[in-house]
């Protein structure tokens, strides 16, 4: 209830007109796939201003032109999304994993010269021998997600945007440098893609183009947690084997999150430099003693840290190198009494990609998480992390067929992943998709233990309209 009021309370303030200036030129990350702007009709009648400029509805005009005018309006500005996947697990014990069907609905629209309104939601049918419709034991199972829901208000060099958005920091690829605002869901990890696994949530975005650079400054009032597996699914790990009971620690700690980027474009290459106090996307966990049932008492906790990054993009010929770097202070880890301690974490990008001519696209990229101060008490926790992905991606067919391949290795606790995705276009409106995955983990400690025979094949039809 609390996220809906933030929401309303935002939109409702922001939609006051700001009269009198010059419309902002909209950057084009806001013009999504709305290609042309939409404006009602001026000679509807249905559609009338006061002496104040302010929109009258003519609530008597219900003919079937307006009626007609107004469908096509809101078809105009929107898209549709059917889309069905089958994902089939290919070793013992071979079954289906995933059986799910969505409708997106996607409205993108400017209106009045300084709004502009973005919504983003989908209904989610997870079919009986889904993994997700068996844990709860539902056919189908149903769920709606909304990632976007906004509105933004521009005049001359300035753009604020209210409501529900996801706000993407960094260029890793490989890891977590920055891109830490926005929550994910990681309740199916590899078989989520990063698109849609970042969860929108209620904020406010205030954007300042100037000739120094682009300045960006977020709020958010009460952010969201990371999505893990639920009990029952397929990818469900309980660490106190049902040997816990979990409590929320009551804090009167402000909770909201904020910060601040700035970001230089040189010609192709561009520079970010960024900061923010911010919850962490995790809850941590602390045990507070034993139930009188015998049971672990574990309190779920929320922890501040802050953030300072910079990442950066230089093109040169054929080439482009990227790197991305992140100073969390602090964040939080486990000793063996699962008591919580506090220690600094360095993250750390390295990229290069290659794309000669616009005919394929080879990239490397090489990802390390460093902990300060690190020591035996922090147990399953190393003090360096790192991996490093390499990629392959190319077109066929007149651009029909997509074909994307990568190879993911982490150390010291060992784990291969690798992925080949095929992508075909059939026409504007129908596309298939066909890919393959196959891990390959060697060691028991490894956090990714779970999906070491999750090598599957997974296949998705889509038409959009």
């Amino acid at each position: 209830m609390m996220k809906v009021f933030w929401t309303g309370l935002l939109l409702l303030l922001l939609s006051v007109p700001v009269w009198g200036q010059e419309p902002a030129d909209f950057p084009e990350s806001d013009l999504e796939f709305a290609e042309e702007e939409y404006e009602f009709e001026e000679e509807s009648e249905a559609f009338t201003f006061d002496s104040e400029g302010e929109l009258e509805l003519d609530m008597d005009d219900t003919s079937p032109e307006t009626s007609a005018s107004f469908i096509r309006e809101l078809s105009a500005a929107s898209r549709f999304t059917l889309k069905h996947e089958v994902s089939y697990k290919t070793v013992e014990p071979e079954k289906i994993i995933n059986n799910r069907s969505s409708f997106r609905w996607e409205f993108s629209k400017f209106f009045w010269d300084y709004f502009f309104l973005q919504f983003d939601t989908k209904l989610n049918a997870f079919w009986g021998n889904d993994h997700r419709a068996q844990a709860e034991d539902k056919d189908p199972l149903l769920e709606t997600n909304t990632k976007e829901g906004f509105l933004q208000v521009s005049a001359g060099n300035t753009s604020v945007k209210a409501g529900i958005q996801i706000l993407i920091w960094g260029e890793s690829d490989g890891g977590a440098i920055t891109d830490v605002i926005s929550p994910r869901d990681l309740s199916e990890l590899f078989f989520i893609s990063l698109e849609e696994s970042r969860i929108g949530q209620p904020m406010v975005v205030w954007d300042q183009f100037t000739d120094i650079g682009d300045w960006s400054l977020f709020y958010i009032p009460d952010p969201d947690f990371n999505e893990y597996p639920e009990e029952g699914t397929a990818y469900y790990f309980d660490a106190f084997a049902g040997n816990a009971e979990f409590q929320d620690e009551s804090s009167d700690e402000a909770l909201h999150e904020y910060g601040l980027r700035w970001k230089k474009t040189f010609g192709k290459s561009d520079l970010s430099l960024m900061m923010a106090s911010l919850i962490e996307n995790d809850y941590a966990y602390r045990k507070d003693g034993i139930t009188a049932g015998g049971k672990h008492l574990i309190t779920k906790t929320k922890q501040r840290f802050s953030m300072a990054g910079i990442a950066f993009n230089y093109v040169t010929g054929n080439y482009l190198f990227k790197g991305e770097l992140g100073r969390k202070a602090p964040q939080s880890f486990n000793d063996a009494s699962y008591q919580i301690i506090k220690k600094d974490v360095s993250d750390v990008a390295l990229g290069l990609e290659y794309s000669p001519g616009g005919r394929y696209t080879l990239g490397m990229e090489a990802v390390n998480r460093h902990i300060h101060d690190w020591n035996e008490e922090l147990v399953g926790t190393d003090q360096n992390t790192r991996s490093l992905v390499i990629s392959w991606s190319d077109t066929f067919l007149n651009e029909d067929l997509a074909v994307d391949w990568s190879t993911s290795y982490t150390e010291p606790r060992v784990a291969l992943f690798h992925s080949l995705r095929g992508s075909y276009k059939w026409n504007d409106h129908v596309t298939y998709e066909l890919e393959g995955f196959y891990p390959d983990v060697a060691d028991e400690d490894n956090s990714f233990w779970i999906y070491r025979n999750e090598k599957r094949i997974t296949f998705k039809a889509q038409i959009q309209f």
